[in-house]
């Protein structure tokens, strides 16, 4: 299963894809984002992770540009809430952020129990998905 979003200039900035073989989610954000264009990803990555009934997430930032402070916050905040009173157990995040900002989100999703881990490469995060329990 595979979704996609399209900003006002009608380009894609979400894609997220089911992977029933290794059990997880794929999503990829690109561009500059607003709030509205998180929380419509969320919105929609919400549905699928409903659907699915998978426990890991690779989220790949990589792409996205400019600094989107209101938008981080409500991701922890809210969106993280949510998935893990919905069962995320796993979060592979692909992400050029810096290890300060790294070490902050890791505290703030331990506290949910959520495992945490940030990545370069998206071999090493889906090696560590792979390890890792159901």
């Amino acid at each position: 299963m595979k979704q996609s979003i399209r900003n006002r200039e009608g380009e894609i900035f979400y894609e997220a894809e089911f992977n029933p073989i290794d059990q997880w989610i794929y999503v990829r954000l690109t561009g500059n984002l607003t709030l509205d264009d998180i929380q419509k990803a969320g919105d929609s990555f919400l549905e699928l992770f409903k659907i699915s009934g998978v426990k890991k997430l690779i989220n790949d930032t990589r792409d996205v540009k400019g600094e989107y402070h209101r938008a981080k916050y409500w991701t922890v905040s809210t969106m993280m809430e949510e998935l893990s009173s919905l069962g995320l157990d796993y979060y592979a995040h692909l992400t050029v952020a810096d290890q300060r900002k790294v070490d902050k989100i890791t505290s703030s999703l331990n506290s949910q129990d959520i495992e945490y881990k940030a990545f370069k490469s998206i071999e090493r995060a889906q090696n560590w998905l792979k390890k890792q329990r159901e």
